[in-house]
This record gives C-alpha cells, sequence and structure tokens, in this order.
C-alpha cells in the first residue's frame, strides 16, 4: 500500500507534455498484525514521541528529563537526534530490569526519604538502548538519583550516599515511587500500541514542562 497523487495542469501559453512523479519513502506505509488486538498501518518514516504525563508522574518525569538532557548519549532526546528504539521481547525485558535493578551485582539500595520507592531505570528496559543490554554492566554503575517531596513539591538529586553523578554513565536510576513508576510504564506500553512500534522502532521520549528543569529548582543535582 502507498499513498500516490497526481497533478494536472494546463496553460494556453505552453506545449503539452508530461512529468514523472516519484513517490517519496516518507510516505511508505507499513501494515501489520503484530501490536495490539487488531491490526492497523502506519507511516514507518516518521518517528512518534511518547509524552510522559509530567503532571501525574512528576518524580518519573524529572528523572527521564535530566538523563536524556545530561547524559553524554542523551538518549531518547529529538533535540540531539538520539532516539530510542523499542525492544519487544518481554524475556530481555525482564533480564534487563534484573540486571538494572534486582540482581544482587544491581546493589540497589532503597533510599529511606522516598515513599514507597522502588527502583525506575533509564533508559526504558523496553528499549534497546537499556543499560542491560550492554555485556557486563550492572545497575550500580549508572547515575543514581532519588526523589522525596519537599513542603509539597518533589525534588529529584543525586543519591548522596554514593559519588556524584558524571554524566559519562551509559545509563540511569532512581528511588521514584512505585505509583508513578508503574503508571509511567503502562503509558509507556499503551504509547507502543497505540503508534504499532514494532522490535527496532525508534520513538523519542517527551517530558513538557521539564525543558527549563533548573538544577537549584526542581531538580537538585550536585556536580562533580
Amino acid at each position: 500500500m502507498k499513498v500516490d497523487w497526481l497533478i494536472t495542469g494546463s496553460s494556453p501559453q505552453a506545449a503539452n507534455e508530461s512529468t514523472a512523479w516519484i513517490q517519496d519513502e516518507d510516505f511508505d506505509i507499513r501494515c501489520d498484525a503484530m501490536v495490539g488486538s487488531f491490526r492497523g498501518c502506519v507511516f514507518p518514516a516518521y518517528v512518534p514521541s511518547f509524552t510522559v504525563n509530567t503532571a501525574k508522574y512528576p518524580s518519573a518525569s524529572a528523572l527521564y528529563w535530566v538523563l536524556k538532557t545530561k547524559l553524554r548519549t542523551h538518549p531518547g532526546s529529538e533535540a540531539d537526534n538520539s532516539p530510542l528504539h523499542r525492544l519487544a521481547d518481554t524475556s530481555a525485558q525482564d533480564g534487563n530490569r534484573r540486571r538494572m535493578c534486582q540482581n544482587v551485582s544491581a546493589k540497589f539500595d532503597p533510599h529511606p526519604d522516598t515513599p514507597d520507592t522502588t527502583c525506575d531505570e533509564y533508559p526504558f528496559a523496553a528499549s534497546r538502548e537499556s543499560g542491560g543490554q550492554i555485556s557486563g554492566l550492572t545497575g550500580d554503575q549508572c547515575a543514581q538519583f532519588y526523589a522525596f517531596t519537599d513542603n509539597g513539591h518533589w525534588v529529584l538529586r543525586d543519591d548522596d550516599r554514593v559519588g556524584p553523578v558524571t554524566w559519562d554513565e551509559p545509563c540511569g536510576r532512581g528511588n521514584i515511587p512505585g505509583e508513578q513508576n508503574e503508571g509511567a510504564g503502562g503509558d509507556l506500553g499503551r504509547f507502543t500500541q497505540d503508534d504499532r512500534l514494532l522490535d527496532g522502532d525508534p520513538y523519542w521520549v517527551d517530558t513538557p514542562g521539564f525543558e527549563d528543569c533548573a538544577t537549584n529548582t526542581f531538580c537538585e543535582i550536585r556536580l562533580p
């Protein structure tokens, strides 16, 4: 299936001539029955954005924003042309989570200041950029953060129980409240289905409202 068009015109001043119009690959259409419960079609040349619900999941959003903006690889950043890519294999996703958060070697230490804390990793376990995809890497080698509330506002700060963040880390993880971690992850799964991402398809991560996040306000990050 392709999108095509026909352009015609006439002029009393010009001789007849014909022009061949070549289909632009940007308008190729891909159809599948491999995502969700129904068949569907997309323009695969278009890279969609996963827009995080920043109002509902502020601490998780801050974690994603800081890491995509500050890490040298800028995972998921459209401004830096560094998309994430879907990892469809659920067993591989689970393996990434174990290596980043759950194995003894991951050394995840729940922070006492984060309510209902869970380990939230970025890039996502369901992406090919996950730290779990890097041979020999363990979660304790990621940049470490924790979230807490201060006078009714969420603050994201680098974990002062470990060394300061260098931004050369290949991944990040944070102590994030379970409701926000799981809620953002659920939205990512629905986005995957709605936009019909197949294995390896690219996407951006958008965190509206965090474009001007300052290190001395919402996101308090120690510098090395």
